[in-house]
């Protein structure tokens, strides 16, 4: 089975505050974490969980485009 997932790549920053900001307030982050999120990544993701083979393909060779 050959699958090509559409879809972005997004790079996440989360920040844990003590409470929501008021205008013009500023506020020292509690923790910050980081990581790869978007549509296109999850989906890559759980295709290699269930085993599938996954793999970039920029230039459409795979999808015949």
């Amino acid at each position: 089975m050959k699958i090509l997932s559409f879809g972005s790549l997004n790079y996440d920053y989360t920040y844990e505050v003590e409470h929501f900001l008021a205008p013009k307030e500023t506020l020292a982050a509690k923790s910050m974490q980081r990581g790869f999120g978007g549509k296109g990544a999850n989906q890559s993701i759980a295709f290699a969980r269930a085993g599938l083979s996954v793999c970039a393909d920029h230039r459409w060779r795979f999808a015949g485009v």
